[in-house]
Formats: C-alpha cells, sequence, structure tokens
C-alpha cells in the first residue's frame, strides 16, 4: 500500500512536471510563431505601403486630388487586402494554438496510459507477491503441524518404551 501511494505521488510529479515543460515548450513555439508572423506582417506593409516619395508620391497625390472616389476605392481595397491578411494569419495561429494543444494533450495522455501499465505491473507484482507470501505462510503451517504430529508421536513411542512409572 505504502509502494503504492509513493508510486501514485511520483506518477503526479512526473504528470504535473510534463504538464509544465509541454506548457512552457507551447510557449516557447508560439513565440517563435509570433515573430515569424510579425516578420509577414513587416513584408506585406513594407511591399502594399502607398509611396508618398518621389515621382510614385507624386502621382498618388494626383490622383487623390483629381480622382477622389477612385483613390478612395483603392484605400478601400488595401484595407480590406490587410484585413483579410491580418484574418488569415490569426486562422494560421488559432489553428498553430490548437495542434500545439493537440500534441500537449496527446502526449499527455501517453503518460498517463504508462503510468496505468506501471500501476498494472506494480499490482500484478504485488498479487504474485501476496499469492507467493499465502503458499509459503501455509506450507509453513502444514510442516509445523508435521513437525508437531511427529514430537507426538515421538513422545508417544517413548510412553510406551519406558512403560508405566512406578511410584516409590
Amino acid at each position: 500500500a505504502e509502494e503504492s501511494r509513493k508510486q501514485r505521488s511520483t506518477q503526479t510529479s512526473e504528470r504535473n512536471q510534463a504538464s509544465a515543460d509541454l506548457d512552457q515548450d507551447i510557449i516557447e513555439k508560439l513565440g517563435r510563431f509570433d515573430a515569424l508572423q510579425q516578420a509577414e506582417r513587416d513584408r506585406y506593409i513594407r511591399e502594399n505601403k502607398v509611396d508618398r516619395a518621389g515621382i510614385a508620391g507624386v502621382f498618388t497625390t494626383l490622383k487623390e486630388l483629381f480622382r477622389p472616389e477612385r483613390a478612395s476605392e483603392e484605400a478601400d481595397q488595401r484595407r480590406a487586402a490587410a484585413d483579410a491578411f491580418d484574418r488569415r494569419l490569426e486562422t494560421k495561429r488559432v489553428a498553430s494554438i490548437e495542434i500545439l494543444n493537440a500534441e500537449k494533450e496527446h502526449g499527455l495522455a501517453d503518460l498517463a496510459e504508462r503510468h496505468a501499465q506501471q500501476r498494472r505491473e506494480h499490482d500484478g507484482r504485488y498479487e504474485e507477491e501476496l499469492g507467493r507470501h499465502l503458499r509459503e505462510e501455509e506450507a509453513a503451517k502444514r510442516l509445523l503441524a508435521v513437525m508437531e504430529e511427529e514430537r507426538r508421536r515421538q513422545m508417544e513411542e517413548q510412553r510406551t518404551r519406558d512403560g508405566p512409572k512406578r511410584a516409590r
């Protein structure tokens, strides 16, 4: 019983440590994932920003002055594209979190199964040991009974050989 309690305590500690390690792993992986996504955002902004410098800037300014509705439509399209880009990144992040959490749960489920197998093996060894102990105890009782019977028989033979005791 004490051994089982110690085993369960050790397994609980191991599970808690594994869970903490997996949580830390998720945090680190998400940190790298977020850094990659930020790099993607930065690249997207660089590639899609409205150029206000040089000749391109002059043309942009003229378009805004002479065709404000067209400039507004293009700005709306850029915002919609940027929003769609952000939604895609967020969808990827959510999917990544789900995968990481599923991996964690799978790892913890594997650990729980290993612990259950260890408990089954321990319980099996305990049952074997208990059975062996009970068999040895039974054998000892039988041997004691045989020895007592032999002692009783020897005493009976001794009395028979010595005959009745005479009074003096």
